[in-house]
């Protein structure tokens, strides 16, 4: 089996005084999927040029491995407080020191849900969504139907959320659904204390219920509680 890897790449003028970024460093950071709330995948600093751009080396090299010929990796890490969190091929969750690659922690949802003898399928993952409040702090993660949270300090399911740090993203669609086609692959949007979520379910006569020909819907999920509140209207 082949190593799935991270590469850092950085100018040669950088130097590193410290791995947490100060307030004035706060734009440094990568907080969200694509970037930040716009999603559109724009940075403001200006080290990185189009003169000194062949100029960058590896800094530090992540090997997550859970590669082989049927994996893929869709994944946009986030960075935040220095710290770089993302996605592996089989979708391990990991923590890194963004300054250094050092692993902070990593946590493997399809243990947590063999452990729990779930059986899921699995999907593409393009990131997670980091949460933060009052020295609270989560990371949220989709695995098929499966909605976990974990810790962001010890990287460890939140058992306070949920049924033992997950939610069914399945739950209010009837007993039907139980065999049917639901998942969430993209990072879902923070508002307050509120994960929102799109999910996606078959486009065919076999979509589960109440979501019958429509591909998309949203939900919401409390990031403290996991309490849900869906959408009555599908996405256009």
């Amino acid at each position: 089996m082949r190593d799935c890897v991270i590469i850092y790449l950085l100018p040669l003028v950088i130097l590193f005084s410290a791995c947490r970024p100060s307030e004035e460093s706060i734009e440094r950071e990568w907080p969200s999927y694509q970037g930040g709330d716009k999603r559109n995948q724009y940075s403001q600093l200006s080290q990185i040029t189009r003169e000194n751009v062949a100029d960058l080396e590896v800094a530090w090299t992540y090997r997550a491995g859970e590669i082989d010929r049927r994996t893929q990796i869709q994944c946009n890490p986030i960075i935040k407080n220095g710290v770089l969190y993302g996605t592996a091929p089989q979708l391990k969750v990991f923590a890194l020191e963004a300054a250094t690659g050092r692993v902070i922690w990593e946590f493997d949802p399809k243990e947590y849900l063999t452990s729990a003898g779930i059986e899921f399928g699995m999907n593409a993952n393009r990131g997670v969504v980091l949460w933060e409040d009052d020295g609270d702090s989560r990371v949220f993660v989709t695995l098929s139907h499966w909605l976990i949270c974990i810790d962001a300090e010890i990287g460890e399911a939140v058992a306070s959320f949920g049924d033992g740090g997950r939610t069914s993203l399945k739950q209010g669609l009837g007993e039907r659904s139980k065999d049917l086609h639901v998942i969430s692959t993209t990072p879902g949007a923070l508002f307050e204390d509120l994960l929102i979520v799109c999910t996606r379910v078959s486009e065919n006569a076999d979509a589960a219920l109440p979501f019958s020909n429509v591909g998309e819907r949203i939900f919401a999920s409390s990031c403290r509680r996991s309490a849900l509140f869906r959408s009555q209207r599908p996405m256009r």
